[in-house]
């Protein structure tokens, strides 16, 4: 099966996996943390019920599967509601971990509910 890279840029690690693997095993094999706090052992285990593996993609889009509809529905972590607040919208560059399969190289940003990469400097 052909191999895609994912690139974990918070983290500044890449890993090679079959193409249509979950954006989640893909961080667990590259050892990057999709939770924290709580989180850690309190999530819905690639459900896609919590939204707290929400993470922001850098490029790529195109290259991950459709939005599914669990996906949709998942709550925004509380940093992206507090973002919407403040006039930005990160939503847009989001996708859940588990509900996303990768079919091309992608570059992604963990931990989107701690602020998005992209809006640093704001």
């Amino acid at each position: 099966m052909k191999q895609v890279r994912v690139r974990f840029s918070q983290e500044g690690v890449d890993v090679q996996v079959p193409m249509g693997t979950t954006l989640r095993d893909a961080a667990r094999l590259a050892g990057a943390a999709l939770y924290s706090g709580i989180f850690k052992v309190d999530n819905c285990h690639g459900h896609g019920r919590c939204g707290e593996c929400r993470l922001v993609v850098l490029s790529g889009m195109g290259r991950l599967s459709a939005e599914a509809e669990r996906e949709a529905r998942a709550g925004r972590p509380r940093g992206a509601r507090q973002a919407v607040r403040r006039g930005n919208d990160p939503a847009r560059d989001e996708r859940l971990a588990c509900q996303t399969r990768v079919w091309g190289d992608v570059s992604v940003w963990t931990r989107a509910r701690d602020g998005h990469p992209l809006q640093a400097s704001s």
